[in-house]
């Protein structure tokens, strides 16, 4: 479910804030209101398959468009009756996505003798661009960008149409900037004069020239050479030892075997023949000798 909240035109004065204060109140005074918030007026529903359920909501003059199976919207009726620029325009409207996930605004504008698209949350709820340029839409021209919309939240949605430019703007920023050169427009460009060509190097002379060197140095940088010249005293080594101690031991540790005999009489029988004197190493071989009656397993 999508609402569109107010839809305005404003004519070629409409660039108002590019130029003075009095130029923008007379762009503002210019203004063509498409949409008065009370009725469809001028407006006639898209017909679309399943199209969602339009109406207008006078308590806060908007107009609601429902979510349809594919597609929901509306147009204007009467647009050549009107006499509505379609280059040198400013179009405006204020929108908020009251419910799901997918294309917030589809904002279909005239430009010359063709027409464009200015999507706003399309392809997945936040893909914005142009479409189509160049024969591709706006997840695949250079005008996308990404930007994601807050349910319930009021956009202001602005539209700058001029002879080669399209600016698209949500609230104060803008995400849309592409400008249009034909053949036409590079090739009739005037051959520049002498004057200004000197002029032009004169501003950026320093961009033309190279680059002056007086003097390269070779430092060796090898560790070993390095470490030549540097001194450390024992009283340093010392401190960075006793600081770092736990780093420089290995705690201690003892291995316990555990001899098993097969039978109770077998290993008092070992017991009594094996002197108490023998080292570790002389009672595993004499473990050794005993065979299959014994195992010695490591004590966990």
């Amino acid at each position: 479910m999508k609402t569109l909240k107010t839809i305005a035109i404003f004519l070629t004065f409409s660039l108002g804030f590019l130029f003075s204060e009095e130029e923008k109140k007379a762009a503002k005074e210019k203004s063509t209101p498409l949409f008065d918030g009370k009725t469809l007026k001028g407006w006639e529903v898209c017909n679309y398959a399943g199209i969602g359920e339009i109406k207008v909501i006078p308590k806060n003059n908007s107009l609601l468009i429902n979510r349809g199976e594919i597609l929901s919207g509306v147009k204007l009726s009467e647009f050549d009756k009107l006499k509505l620029p379609t280059v040198n325009y400013e179009i405006s409207l204020e929108g908020r996505r009251v419910e799901g996930d997918d294309f917030f605004c589809c904002l279909t504008f005239p430009y010359k003798k063709s027409h464009a698209t200015f999507v706003l949350g399309g392809w997945g709820g936040s893909v914005c661009g142009i479409s189509s340029i160049d024969f591709m839409d706006a997840m695949e021209n250079s005008t996308m960008s990404v930007m994601d919309f807050t349910k319930a939240r009021w956009y202001k949605v602005r539209l700058i149409v001029t002879e080669n430019r399209f600016q698209g703007f949500v609230d104060k920023k803008r995400i849309v900037n592409i400008v249009e050169f034909t053949n036409e427009s590079i090739l009739s460009l005037p051959a520049p004069k002498v004057s200004e060509l000197r002029k032009l190097y004169e501003d950026t002379k320093s961009e033309y020239m190279s680059p002056v060197f007086r003097s390269v140095t070779y430092v060796n940088v090898d560790p070993k050479e390095v470490a030549k010249d540097i001194m450390i005293s024992e009283e340093i080594i010392k401190e960075e030892y006793s600081s770092r101690l736990d780093e420089m031991t290995t705690p201690a540790s003892r291995t316990l075997k555990q001899i098993i005999f097969s039978t109770k009489n077998s290993a008092e029988k070992f017991i009594k023949s094996t002197p108490s004197s023998l080292t570790a190493p002389e009672v595993a071989a004499r473990i050794t000798e005993i065979g299959n009656d014994v195992s010695v397993v490591d004590m966990k």
